[in-house]
């Protein structure tokens, strides 16, 4: 197997790191300067407006000495306010523009006529038919630009929308990596301690001389230590899964427990409180011998269920012990049979004394549940 050193993984590592900064810092300068490109085009519209229209005065910076001092600058966070007021102002004075007009229009028809119009007053059959067709014409155009000023507002919010939310899931993928970069110098971290100890306990045997042969073996055991670490990460996080869902579980029962009627309440509190014990066993036998073992806890390996002809089987690493349980048949499962076997040389055999011994004592005992049983048999085998 060819090895690879951890300087080669750093050497990597550093490389992706730099990249995602670099890349990382070319977007954040990216937005800023389109976010400055955009504040000069409000800021250079608004000083056009403003030099049209007296209405118009933007912002003076009155305090910075010297030709600074009459510059003009926008302040974003009013910008929507002040376009409020200046829509309303605009109103009126399109208001008073259609009232001129509409009084230049009667004069112009009724005056200058050569055969003007008798128009006694607004009441007049006459102006009001000419008065209601310039409303009808002056809302149909009104009507049509407004109608087309507002899908274009709309296509402008929905286009500003879709780049923030592109904007924003580019930033959330750099931190995602930068994350990943992070995770992985802890895990080098951690492999770089191991290889450490490994040296330094082949250092401290002096009766041991390494030949090359030798070093590339420590090499390739490291390497598969380490993926046996990343293999123990993945089960720690999916047995933290299963005991989550089994607090769950947990929780649920006892929240339907306090949900009973009074009358059903004897009756059914017995059978939760039994499956909550249960639980509660399963719970602490995971976390001792999988999630939260202590340097002094036995280890437990292959552990299997046969839930068809109703045995556990698992075994105590070290010992060469083999611990089958088998379970009666009846509705509240109870300990049948114990049996202990036991590495010899090359064969397994059967542990007489201890079989019989814990048989006798957990055989069809319905006041102790399984996990329980199996951790006191790991305690009296292992002599905890």
């Amino acid at each position: 197997m060819e090895s690879v050193s951890t300087k080669d993984y750093e050497g990597v590592l550093r490389d992706i790191e730099d990249t995602v900064t670099l890349n990382s810092e070319e977007i954040l300068n990216n937005q800023e300067l389109r976010l400055k490109n955009t504040l000069h085009e409000i800021t250079s519209s608004i000083l056009a407006i403003s030099e049209e229209n007296k209405f118009v005065n933007p912002l003076r910076d009155e305090e910075s000495p010297g030709t600074e001092r009459d510059e003009a600058y926008v302040n974003p966070k009013i910008l929507g306010v002040k376009i409020k007021e200046f829509n309303k102002l605009m109103e009126l004075l399109k208001l008073t523009y259609l009232e001129q007009e509409t009084l230049d229009y009667f004069f112009r028809f009724t005056l200058s006529s050569t055969d003007p119009l008798q128009l006694n007053s607004e009441r007049d059959p006459q102006f009001v038919k000419l008065n209601k067709s310039v409303n009808d014409l002056k809302d149909e155009i009104s009507e049509v630009h407004e109608s087309k000023i507002e899908q274009i507002k709309i296509e402008i919010q929905e286009t500003s929308r879709n780049f923030a939310q592109k904007q924003d899931s580019l930033n959330e993928l750099y931190l995602e990596a930068t994350g990943d970069i992070e995770s992985c110098w802890n895990s080098l971290n951690e492999l770089k301690h191991f290889t450490n100890q490994e040296d330094e306990s082949i250092s401290g045997d002096k009766d041991i001389v390494l030949n090359s042969g030798e070093s590339d073996d420590i090499v390739e055991e490291t390497y598969v230590n380490w993926q046996n670490l990343l293999s123990l990460k993945k089960q720690n996080q999916k047995l933290t899964k299963e005991l989550k869902e089994l607090h769950e579980v947990k929780n649920q029962i006892v929240r339907n427990d306090k949900r009973l009627s009074k009358v059903d309440a004897e009756q059914a509190t017995a059978k939760e409180l039994e499956l909550c014990q249960s639980i509660n066993s399963l719970i602490k036998f995971w976390e001792k011998y999988f999630l939260f073992k202590g340097l002094k806890s036995a280890t437990v390996v292959n552990f299997e269920i046969f839930s068809q002809i109703g045995k556990v089987q698992f075994e105590i690493k070290g010992l060469n012990f083999i611990i089958v349980i088998s379970l009666s048949d009846l509705k509240r499962p109870m300990i049948k049979d114990i049996t202990i076997l036991q590495k010899i040389g090359g064969n397994i055999v059967t542990n007489v004394e201890a079989t019989s011994k814990l048989s006798d004592k957990y055989r069809n005992n319905d006041q102790i549940y399984i996990f329980q049983v199996m951790d006191d048999i790991i305690s009296e085998l292992t002599n905890e």
